[in-house]
C-alpha cells in the first residue's frame, strides 16, 4: 500500500499537466512538467520491489533504482532552477548561471542552487526508502531537510514571480 500512497500526489500532477496540455496544446511547459512528475514512479515502485524480492533480483533492481533516482533528481532539480527560479542562464556577465535582475545577495543564489541539488537527491532517495527506511532519526533528518528545501524553494519562486512580472519595488542589484 505504501507505494500507492507515495505515487498518488505524482499521479494527480501528471493528470493535471495532461489536462493543461490538452486544453492549451502547449507541449512546453505542460508535457515536460508531466514527464518530470512521471519520473517519480520508477523510483517509488522499483524501490518497493527491491525490498520485497529475493537477494538475487535485488542487485539488478538496485542498478535500475539508482538510475531512476538519478533521472528523477536531475529532472526536478533542473525544473526548480530553470523554470521555478528563472536561473541557470549562461550569461556573459559577472555571475555565471544567474539572471540579470537579482533581489537577494548573489551568494544566496549559488547556495540555493547547491542546496536544492543535494536536497532533491535526498528527496528521491526518500521516495524509495520510505518503503523500507529504518531509523527514526534518519527519517526525522530527511523530513526536516525537505521542509527546509520547500521553504527555500518558495522564497526563490516568489522572488522569480515578482521579477518576471515586474512586481518588485526593491532596487536592482548589479550583476
Amino acid at each position: 500500500m505504501t507505494p500507492v500512497v507515495l505515487s498518488f500526489p505524482f499521479l494527480l500532477r501528471v493528470i493535471q499537466c495532461g489536462w493543461l496540455y490538452k486544453l492549451t496544446g502547449q507541449k512546453f511547459p505542460y508535457l515536460v512538467n508531466l514527464l518530470k512528475y512521471a519520473t517519480a514512479f520508477p523510483a517509488i515502485w522499483i524501490g518497493y520491489l527491491m525490498h520485497s524480492t529475493n537477494s538475487q533480483k535485488k542487485q539488478s533492481l538496485l542498478v535500475v533504482w539508482w538510475l531512476s533516482s538519478i533521472v528523477n533528481s536531475a529532472c526536478t532539480f533542473f525544473w526548480d532552477v530553470l523554470m521555478d527560479w528563472g536561473l541557470g542562464q549562461v550569461r556573459s556577465g559577472r555571475h555565471l548561471f544567474l539572471r540579470g535582475h537579482l533581489v537577494y545577495p548573489v551568494i544566496w543564489y549559488y547556495v540555493a542552487i547547491g542546496a536544492d541539488f543535494v536536497l532533491r537527491c535526498t528527496w528521491s532517495l526518500q521516495l524509495a526508502s520510505a518503503v523500507h527506511l529504518k531509523g527514526q532519526e534518519l527519517t526525522l533528518v530527511l523530513e526536516v531537510a525537505e521542509v527546509f528545501r520547500r521553504a527555500m524553494w518558495n522564497l526563490f519562486r516568489v522572488e522569480w514571480y515578482h521579477v518576471e512580472n515586474k512586481l518588485y519595488s526593491l532596487p536592482e542589484r548589479s550583476v
